[in-house]
């Protein structure tokens, strides 16, 4: 564990935040609102409850990657704008 406090912070989890006693008593001590959040499920995601936040940060907080590969839409995006600068290229004229 490190000493710094970003240190200490990519070490911690968020643990309290699964437990709504927890929750209640940052609430308390931390605010004057009368909202009580939901604790977070565990259903729900693919991390441990005890990930650390640094992993979290490694992994982007991203619970599933999906992938869509549009092949037609980027040769049509690339065409327009290839288009573009052949068309600025063409109406420029330099002299020396």
């Amino acid at each position: 564990m490190g000493c710094t406090p970003s240190e200490l912070f990519h070490a911690s989890t968020l643990e309290c935040f699964y437990d709504s006693s927890c929750i209640d008593l940052i609430c308390t001590n931390h605010t004057k609102s009368t909202y009580s959040p939901i604790p977070l499920s565990t259903n729900v995601s693919r991390f441990l409850i005890n990930t650390t936040i640094a992993q979290l940060t490694n992994d982007l907080f991203i619970e599933t990657w999906k992938t869509a590969i549009n092949y037609s839409s980027h040769f049509e995006h690339c065409d327009l704008w290839f288009a573009r600068i052949h068309t600025l290229k063409s109406s420029t004229h330099f002299t020396h």
